[in-house]
């Protein structure tokens, strides 16, 4: 008995002497959640909590037949490019014929057009969607296709954009299908 009497007077000075230590933490920690508060000490915890909310999965990178992808972000938008395998087939890359910001553009149709020193080709869409931005970066480096085709060499950013058709290939059904020589 007399011991638990004990334990209850230090857990219960132990307690209000935390609180008035949180107390002009507490507006700074109910608007911000990240780093918790130790009750029983002065110190702040620098780590990450320990449980924290997962940022959105993101869906991967999809391929199709002819060798273009698309990158579906989370917000409705996509991003469109060829394929690493579709450049180094072209070769080196001269030029490119981007649409315009505004224009609708329809699933298996062509939205661009690619120019090497082999030859020229379409580049199809796998949805709908309406342009929102064009990498002007190739209007002055087509040869960024080579060197970052599925990153940095990208074509077209869309909105708007339809359902995504059920056939397209994450990268590793992609690169098989590639080894297979389809």
């Amino acid at each position: 008995f007399f011991f638990a009497m004990v334990f209850k007077h230090i857990f219960t000075a132990a307690v209000r002497q935390g609180a008035a230590r949180m107390a002009p933490q507490l507006p700074r920690a109910v608007a911000s959640p990240g780093p918790a508060i130790r009750l029983f000490t002065n110190t702040m915890m620098t780590q990450a909590p320990m449980f924290r909310p997962h940022a959105p999965l993101r869906a991967p990178i999809l391929f199709n037949k002819s060798h273009e992808w698309i990158d579906v972000q989370g917000d409705g938008t996509a991003t469109l490019g060829i394929s690493d395998f579709a450049q180094s087939e072209l070769g080196d890359i001269v030029y490119v014929d981007l649409p315009e910001v505004g224009t609708k553009v329809t699933a298996g149709e062509s939205y661009a057009a690619v120019e090497s020193v082999k030859t020229t080709d379409e580049v199809f869409t796998p949805v709908d969607g309406v342009v929102l931005e064009v990498n002007e970066a190739l209007n002055d480096e087509p040869e960024l296709v080579n060197k970052e085709s599925e990153s940095g060499g990208w074509f077209i950013k869309l909105k708007e954009i339809s359902a995504v058709p059920a056939g397209l290939m994450q990268k590793d059904a992609y690169e098989k299908f590639v080894a297979e020589g389809q």
